[in-house]
């Protein structure tokens, strides 16, 4: 949803975030959803990206598929996806659509278990334009509907 302009001329609407968790962007509504098993391509493809690019994460460059989809969906974890939703027009098709991902989890087991910890990415094609922030903020609200007490982040991309 795009909030309406009072007058012509006027400057571009503001973002608004729906009840539904669609986010509005200029142009663009991304979707943030549950991962599903069908995901897994879309994230493997954003996740070698980013950290084969070696500017963020401290993993290893050359993790296999296996290794960072097993890292992404630790045991505990919640994925979720952004997923384009086709409001502004694109040639954007399957996994091509899915423009960034994060993993919720625990931080630690037993005593630390109350605090969430999350990793978020962010296809190279779609930074600048908001989806790691809606990310955040989905992020955010699925911590504490999870029941966790304290939020930590650490790395952000």
């Amino acid at each position: 949803m795009i909030r309406p302009s009072c007058r012509t001329g006027a400057p571009p609407a503001e973002p608004i975030i729906a009840a539904t968790d669609a986010v509005a962007l200029p142009l663009l509504v991304v979707e943030i959803r549950p991962a599903t098993h069908a995901d897994r391509d879309a994230i493997w493809k954003i996740f070698h990206e980013v950290i084969a690019a070696g500017d963020t994460y401290p993993l290893d460059r050359d993790a296999s598929r296996d290794e960072a989809l097993a890292y992404w969906f630790q045991r505990g974890a919640h994925v979720y996806i952004a997923e384009l939703d086709g409001l502004k027009p694109s040639s954007s098709q399957g996994a091509e659509r899915v423009v960034g991902s994060y993993t919720l989890h625990p931080n630690q087991s037993g005593g630390g278990g109350h605090v969430a910890n999350a990793a978020f990415i962010v296809s190279t094609a779609a930074r600048g334009q908001g989806i790691g922030q809606a990310m955040g903020e989905h992020c955010l609200r699925e911590a504490r509907r999870l029941g966790f007490r304290l939020r930590e982040f650490t790395r952000m991309n």
